[in-house]
């Protein structure tokens, strides 16, 4: 399996990597990811795939934004699985990219983030409480967290997941396949 020809563009490859690159850095120093990143990334893949010769970038791109709205609406209403720095950052992907390559990219983010996850409540010991809120959570629709007890005593774990980001879309780099349909 070789790369895409939806990445064989030197100009939104160096755009993806630099924005990978600062989201991460930021993310990892700072714990934020700034919209000055972000922002410019989705602009330049909106315009650049509109720009383009074929009618399958443009269209995947502005798709992709709307498969981020409903990643959007979804995280507001399960209680804010996922930061908006870090949904921004997979609507640059996505706007840059497309969105078969961005729905691949993050498919494999949830993975390495959650298993980041697991791996630090199981070194903070704190698994069974986490574990224990989910049953508390899940049951009641996803609806608050206000009602739920606290996770610890200590300080909520918080995995940063640029990196996660970063790791899904630099395997996809490597061995993203289109499906076809514009994906």
């Amino acid at each position: 399996m070789g790369a895409s020809s939806v990445l064989l563009d030197p100009a939104r490859a160096t755009v993806l990597l630099c924005l990978l690159a600062g989201a991460v850095y930021g993310d990892l120093r700072c714990r934020r990811i700034d919209d000055f990143l972000t922002v410019p990334a989705i602009v330049f893949g909106l315009v650049y795939n509109a720009l383009a010769a074929d009618d399958a970038g443009w269209r995947s791109s502005f798709l992709a934004m709307g498969v981020i709205a409903v990643f959007w609406i979804a995280s507001r209403l399960g209680g804010g699985w996922l930061d908006d720095s870090d949904i921004k950052l997979v609507a640059a992907v996505g706007a840059i990219c497309g969105v078969g390559f961005m729905l691949a990219s993050f498919s494999i983010a949830a993975m390495v983030g959650g298993t980041m996850a697991v791996y630090k409540a199981l070194r903070h010991r704190e698994l069974g409480n986490i574990a224990r809120r989910a049953m508390i959570w899940l049951p009641r629709g996803c609806r608050s967290r206000a009602s739920l007890p606290p996770v610890s005593r200590r300080r909520v774990l918080r995995v940063p997941y640029s990196p996660p980001i970063a790791i899904g879309v630099l395997v996809c780099l490597y061995q993203y396949q289109p499906v076809g349909f514009g994906l």
